[in-house]
């Protein structure tokens, strides 16, 4: 029996409903040739759901753990792409973490960035996304004119990003692993990053990744 073929591998998933800009095709297609490398799984998804687009990742994650065929999900925004391809996600993995995360950049002081994350696919890591999913409140979002919008703070309680931080992560602090923010969240490679996210403005760094993958200065 070769039980290295029916050994559970890595999920990698994506997500967006809208036409992808080409700078974003060459980041996902980075991410598809670092699954490939390691014979991870690479998922996109456009499946539309009755949700705010910020809340849609922790419902396609937690569908992917449900399927129980992964050993884990990485999660990617659209903007962020894996720029040291030789790290493992299993030598990342530290005794009895089961989330595994990053801050955000320190000048935006946020203890959570839900751009890039992962979990394993155990009864923690079931039990974190679905208390994360459930966290989600109908009450507070609204579609207008085919746009969700929300009486809430950016980024606060409302969100995906907001509800981890304030109703989540106090609760399983022993059960997750903070990196530091340049591991998983900074926009400039260096020998200290795994992945990059080019949130929010730091999209405009994207071609100068994309034709370089050097020379990049902090504002």
């Amino acid at each position: 029996m070769n039980t290295k073929k029916n050994k559970k591998t890595w999920a990698v998933v994506q997500y967006d409903n809208r036409p992808l800009h080409n700078i974003m095709k060459v980041l996902q297609h980075d991410n598809k040739e670092y699954c490939n490398l390691h014979g991870y799984s690479y998922f996109f998804s456009s499946k539309k759901y009755d949700l705010p687009p910020y809340w849609i990742k922790v419902k396609v994650v937690q569908e992917l753990l449900k399927t129980n065929k992964y050993k884990g999900v990485l999660w990617l925004d659209m903007d962020a792409v894996v720029h040291d391809k030789n790290i493992k996600i299993d030598d990342l993995l530290k005794r009895d973490k089961s989330f595994y995360y990053s801050p955000d950049r320190p000048k935006w002081n946020t203890s959570f960035n839900a751009g890039v994350w992962f979990v394993l696919n155990n009864k923690i890591g079931n039990t974190i996304i679905d208390m994360w999913m459930n966290t989600y409140n109908p009450a507070y979002w609204k579609l207008i004119n085919n746009k969700w919008v929300t009486k809430g703070p950016w980024a606060g309680y409302t969100y995906e990003q907001g509800a981890f931080i304030y109703f989540i992560k106090p609760k399983i602090s022993q059960y997750i692993h903070e990196f530091p923010w340049t591991f998983l969240q900074s926009h400039i490679p260096d020998t200290s990053s795994f992945i990059l996210h080019f949130a929010a403005n730091y999209k405009n760094h994207i071609p100068n990744y994309i034709t370089t993958n050097m020379n990049f200065y902090d504002e």
